[in-house]
């Protein structure tokens, strides 16, 4: 069997909370820039010369809460899209490779699903004798799904 290598992509979607706040800082920045863009022309802009001086401190706060609001709106479509592209839903026999966290790179088995504390699919692992026999529990977004086991 050849070794499996993740994408870019694969990888990045074990970061939806980072994407989430990305997404809510540019969206808040551009209606920033919207609204400014309204109401001020560019002469006017390099002509006062305290504009300049209070826009960044106006765009950094902007900034940061967007990426708090867009951690609180974009991040459960944001999960989703991310577990989907990783591979969910994942079942119990699925032999998938953990892209994040202690066990990264290590290939493992689905043995069963559990509800997390946000109500979402967790999957519990079992690392089988490379790990001695350890489970643990990820994300779906977590676990790159590689095929079913040849068992089932």
């Amino acid at each position: 069997m050849q070794p499996i290598k993740p994408t870019m992509l694969n990888k990045l979607c074990t970061r939806p909370v980072a994407i989430s706040g990305v997404l809510g800082a540019y969206a808040l920045d551009l209606a920033l820039i919207m609204i400014l863009m309204d109401v001020i022309t560019l002469p006017a802009i390099v002509a006062d010369r305290w504009f300049l001086l209070y826009s960044p401190i106006a765009f950094i706060s902007s900034t940061l809460l967007g990426i708090i609001i867009g951690m609180a709106i974009f991040w459960p479509l944001v999960r989703v899209i991310c577990s989907k592209i990783n591979g969910a839903p994942l079942r119990p026999g699925d032999r998938v490779m953990i892209l994040s966290g202690l066990y990264k790179n290590s290939v493992a088995v689905v043995s069963g699903k559990i509800k997390g504390q946000g109500g979402w699919e967790l999957a519990i692992l079992n690392f089988g004798s490379e790990q001695n026999g350890q489970t643990g529990v990820y994300e779906e977004y977590e676990l790159l799904w590689i095929g079913r086991t040849e068992s089932d």
